[in-house]
């Protein structure tokens, strides 16, 4: 029986299957037991390893990152995996701890995490002097599959942001909303919203008298100021063609909010002052921040903020007049 065929297969089936970054780490930590027994395992990768747009073809990057560390023993793997360390350690150390003394001698299998001439990093495989020949066989046929898995999980990573990411501002779209939503509200102390809607106002106007590109240049402008009051834990949403969404679950209070808002408004004019335009632009925005219950969904609370932004509208075309 080719031992090497049987971990090839087992490791392909499983690590095809993984639909995320956190799913494929976690695959193959749970896969380290095929090249029992050893004493370490270590997957180091580039800080950008999910970067498609960066490609390393020759060498490896100056910082790498320990994403993975599975120590084997009593025929148990333990450890753990995505962001072990949260710093980033010099390539030329090879492993954070690789030159602190160790008891008794072992040997340390460095393999390349790679895909065709794309270098992401390394695999390192530390085990005793005993069982180097027998692990040393089967890990080449182990670390194949990392190679694939790895890049496999690139490459739905970049499908995905594609599909969830609007093309022209780089903002979220409603797919992507939908799915940042469904993970936020599994994060705990999600019991409060926080939501902004903002339009622009005058898009058609500048399409017509300026042409398309001028109206595109406002949409950015829009989505700058916009990206600007979103905290790392909002999502920021173009939700149509001029309409955007700032979308929160935390600890809010309306100081906050109108805070924001005024910081978006002051955005938007230091825009129209520095840009030198034939026309100005302009965006309606209204918030709303609201305890969620069964009464009160997120949903419901995007629909208050709607509601407040028509009525802020409503008011700036009064005194445009």
């Amino acid at each position: 029986m080719d031992i090497g065929r049987l971990v090839e297969s087992y490791m392909f089936e499983n690590l095809t299957a993984v639909e995320s970054p956190d799913e494929c780490l976690g695959e193959i930590f749970k896969a380290t037991y095929l090249i029992s027994p050893y004493e370490n395992f270590y997957l180091c990768l580039d800080e950008d390893w999910l970067d498609t747009d960066k490609q390393i073809i020759s060498g490896y990057p100056e910082k790498m990152k320990l994403m993975l560390h599975a120590i084997y023993g009593d025929s148990v793997t333990k450890g753990t995996f995505m962001d072990v360390d949260s710093t980033s350690f010099d390539t030329k150390l090879m492993l954070p701890d690789l030159w602190i003394e160790h008891d008794k001698p072992s040997v340390y299998y460095f393999a390349p995490v790679h895909f065709s001439e794309h270098t992401f990093g390394y695999g390192v495989l530390q085990c005793s002097l005993e069982s180097k020949t027998k692990i040393g066989i089967v890990f080449r046929n182990w670390i194949r599959n990392v190679n694939n898995a790895i890049e496999l999980t690139r490459v739905r990573s970049r499908l995905t942001a594609f599909s969830q990411r609007d093309a022209m501002t780089g903002l979220y779209n409603r797919r992507g909303m939908e799915a940042r939503i469904r993970e936020m509200l599994e994060r705990p102390g999600a019991d409060t919203c926080l939501a902004f809607v903002i339009d622009m106002d005058g898009l058609k106007y500048v399409n017509d008298h300026y042409g398309h590109s001028e109206g595109d240049y406002g949409i950015n402008a829009i989505a700058t100021a916009a990206r600007l009051i979103t905290r790392n834990d909002e999502i920021c949403v173009r939700a149509g063609g001029d309409e955007f969404y700032i979308i929160g679950l935390g600890d809010y209070c309306g100081a906050d909010m109108l805070a924001r808002i005024n910081k978006f408004t002051n955005a938007i004019a230091e825009e129209n002052k520095t840009s030198c335009k034939p026309y100005e632009i302009s965006a309606s925005i209204g918030g709303c921040c609201a305890e969620l219950t069964a009464d009160m969904t997120i949903e419901d609370v995007v629909h208050k903020a709607d509601a407040n932004m028509y009525e802020n509208k409503t008011a700036r075309q009064k005194l445009r007049r």
